[in-house]
C-alpha cells in the first residue's frame, strides 16, 4: 500500500484552481469586450455627422498617397483607418467612419486589465475593465470619428508597457519604442503625455544609478519637476 505524497497533491489542486481561475477570467474579459463593442456599434451610423467629422468624409475616393496628402500634418493613423475601411468596402456610411473608433473603443477593455494585472489582482483588474467597458464618457467619444479612442488605446498600451522597465533584461523592453511611434501618430498629444509619463518611471528604475547626482539633489530636483509638470 503506497500513499501519495501531500504536498504534490496539493500543489496539483492549486494548479487546477489557477487554470480554473485563469479561464474564467478570460471568459469574463471575452463578454466584457463583446458587450462594449455591441453596444458602441448599436445605432453607430444614425447621428448626423459633427463638424470634425466631415473633414473624414473626403477621403472615401482617394488613394493612399492622395490621402497622405490631405491629411497634410494632421496625425495620420485615425484618418487612415478610416480610409482603409473606406477602400475595403467600397463604400461610404456614417456607420464606416465610426466603426474603427467603436473597435478601438473595445479593445480597450481587455487592455486596460493588463494594465490593470501590472498593479493589482484579477478582481480589481476585471472591475476596472469593466469600468471602461460601460463608462459614459468612453462610450460617447467611442462612437466619434475623431482621434480619442485611438489616443486613449495607445495611453493605456504605453503605461501598461512601462511595467517592464522594472526587469532591466526583459525582452518586453522592445514594446515600448513601436508603441510609443504609433501613439504619436495617432495623436501628436501623445508626445506630451509619452513624455511625462516616461521620465518620471525611468527616473524611479533608475534611482539608485543617477541619485548621486547634484542634478537630482532635492533642492533642484523637486522644483525643477514641478516646473516640468506645470509646463
Amino acid at each position: 500500500m503506497t500513499n501519495e505524497p501531500v504536498g504534490g497533491a496539493s500543489e496539483e489542486t492549486t494548479r487546477q484552481a489557477e487554470k480554473r481561475r485563469a479561464f474564467l477570467t478570460f471568459l469574463a474579459l471575452m463578454v466584457l469586450t463583446a458587450a462594449a463593442l455591441a453596444i458602441r456599434l448599436h445605432e453607430l451610423g444614425t447621428q448626423d455627422l459633427t463638424f470634425d467629422e466631415e473633414f473624414s468624409t473626403r477621403l472615401t475616393d482617394r488613394t493612399f498617397s492622395e490621402a497622405l496628402t490631405y491629411i497634410n500634418r494632421r496625425a495620420p493613423l485615425p484618418f487612415l483607418s478610416q480610409w482603409a475601411v473606406f477602400r475595403m468596402t467600397d463604400s461610404f456610411s456614417p456607420f464606416l467612419l465610426r466603426l474603427p473608433n467603436a473597435i478601438y473603443g473595445a479593445l480597450a477593455v481587455p487592455l486596460m486589465y493588463v494594465l490593470g494585472r501590472q498593479l493589482f489582482s484579477r478582481a480589481p483588474s476585471l472591475f476596472l475593465a469593466c469600468m471602461i467597458a460601460f463608462s459614459h464618457f468612453h462610450f460617447y467619444f467611442s462612437r466619434d470619428a475623431r482621434y480619442y479612442p485611438l489616443y486613449f488605446l495607445f495611453s493605456v498600451a504605453f503605461v501598461a508597457s512601462l511595467y517592464p522597465l522594472r526587469e532591466q533584461k526583459s525582452w518586453r523592453w522592445a514594446l515600448l519604442p513601436p508603441i510609443l511611434a504609433l501613439g504619436v501618430l495617432g495623436s501628436w498629444h501623445g508626445s506630451i503625455l509619452f513624455l511625462t509619463a516616461t521620465l518620471p518611471f525611468v527616473i524611479a528604475v533608475y534611482w539608485r544609478q543617477i541619485r548621486h547626482l547634484k542634478l537630482f539633489h532635492a533642492w533642484y530636483f523637486y522644483p525643477s519637476s514641478a516646473a516640468f509638470v506645470a509646463l
